[in-house]
């Protein structure tokens, strides 16, 4: 995707809030975390790192996960901007390089009792192109809910954005399925490991 010049909105506050309630930052996968703590120890940067999602219930008085899925970048201003720039755009997280496709919520689909979990993903609202591109497909007749179609996101130059985040999806699907739902969400509010809400489940009959 080709971004507006000098906009940056995507990493001035990377910062959201979960299910109305919880504060999480920019989504890590454990294998990118050793790697943006040497970026910013060689940059001079103090680079926030917390846990995430965690999967599992482990210790009976201070209970915890047993398996942490995903990490984040906690800074509310990613420490790596300067002067509207990536300062490590070739080594920027995966979740960086999808944006502004981002994991919104997790559901679940429900069939005969057997419940399937998926990750949704969306537009990132705060991403100045994403009002002009939702006018286009509510024009197009595209509901919310409904797949972008292909053609769209070619035409937007969204393609690499959306191979990205399918590597994202299969690694979240991939936990999903192993421990189940996520279990634990880290609060930055509170700076605690909160249980995570309950998702949605939509049961389908065949």
């Amino acid at each position: 995707m080709k971004c507006i010049e000098n906009c940056a909105a995507c990493c001035e506050n990377i910062r959201r809030v979960v299910a109305g309630k919880y504060v999480n930052g920019l989504m890590l996968l454990p294998f990118e975390v050793p790697r943006l703590k040497k970026l910013g120890k060689k940059l001079g940067l103090k680079v926030e790192i917390y846990p995430q999602m965690g999967f599992g219930t482990k210790g009976r008085s201070r209970p915890r996960p047993k398996i942490i899925g995903t990490y984040q970048l906690a800074n509310e201003r990613c420490p790596f901007l300067r002067r509207k720039k990536c300062r490590i755009y070739r080594f920027r997280p995966l979740v960086c390089r999808s944006y502004p496709l981002s994991p919104m919520f997790g559901f679940g689909i429900e069939i005969d009792e057997m419940v399937i979990p998926f990750v949704a993903y969306g537009f990132d609202e705060k991403c100045p192109r994403v009002k002009e591109w939702n006018q286009e497909l509510e024009k197009m007749g595209i509901k919310d809910y409904e797949p972008v179609p292909e053609e769209f996101l070619e035409k937007e130059g969204l393609m690499e954005e959306v191979e990205t985040k399918m590597k994202i999806q299969k690694y979240l699907d991939s936990l999903i399925l192993k421990y189940g739902f996520v279990t634990w969400v880290f609060d930055l509010k509170t700076m605690k490991w909160q249980k995570a809400p309950k998702p949605e489940r939509i049961p389908i009959e065949i």
